[in-house]
């Protein structure tokens, strides 16, 4: 996360925390006059503040929140919607907007697009593969993005997720950019690139699994120190 620095009116700094979703959103000045009401500012801002905060999308039914509105402004008011339901579509809209952004930036990056994979249980036991994308920008600027966070459906094996990453490869347009994966060292992440090898050798484009296969050394460094100080079996105390 990126961190800003605002000076209250105590003089003491205050620390703003933005994201992706300002990165790819564009200008956060959102100062207007009353006078200059949009009608889509309005809607942004009110997305911005409920992706942001979690706020639940079921809120915008609440009466004295809508109360707040109309005492502010009146034309704001108005287009709050009577339904969550609405306030759901507005954010996939908004999602599907700025995703097609994203990809445009990623399909005129220059060079090659390097990945960073992991993957976890949360804690309502679903199988979630995390994609990250690092890469410089047509500007020469480093950047970084989640490309997904998909569900692992059946075993947690190398074909499995290799089939999730192909998937998100394709859907953005940059299976012929792939440059290295950085994971962990488990095996099932050797079966992984090979899947992705031999898909992409099928497809005309050369990817050479050995290579672009990197072992993230955190991991590297916490095996050998539990090894170290626990032995064999170093796992049954955690």
């Amino acid at each position: 996360m990126l961190k800003e620095h605002q000076i209250t009116e105590h003089g003491r700094k205050k620390e703003n925390v933005t994201g992706p979703i300002d990165k790819f959103m564009g200008s956060n000045n959102f100062t207007t006059k009353k006078s200059e009401f949009n009608p889509e500012m309005f809607k942004q801002i009110l997305l911005i503040w409920m992706v942001k905060h979690n706020i639940s999308f079921i809120e915008v039914e609440n009466e004295e929140f809508r109360n707040l509105q109309k005492y502010g402004q009146s034309l704001g008011a108005a287009l709050i919607p009577q339904s969550g339901n609405t306030i759901k579509s507005w954010i996939l809209a908004l999602f599907y907007d700025n995703k097609n952004n994203l990809k445009n930036i990623l399909q005129n990056a220059p060079g090659k697009i390097h990945l960073t994979l992991d993957l976890w249980s949360s804690p309502n036991h679903l199988p979630l593969l995390g994609v990250i994308a690092h890469f410089s920008d047509k500007n020469g600027l480093l950047q970084q993005s989640l490309l997904g966070l998909r569900t692992i459906e059946g075993a947690h094996s190398g074909e499995n997720m290799a089939e999730v990453v192909l998937n998100i490869l394709f859907d953005y347009g940059i299976e012929g950019s792939l440059g290295y994966l950085m994971m962990d060292n488990a095996s099932s992440n050797d079966t992984l690139v090979l899947e992705i090898e031999n898909t992409l050798l099928d497809k005309g484009i050369v990817f050479d699994a050995d290579t672009h296969r990197l072992r993230c050394i955190a991991h590297t460094i916490n095996l050998s120190v539990k090894a170290f100080l626990f032995g064999k079996d170093a796992k049954v105390l955690f």
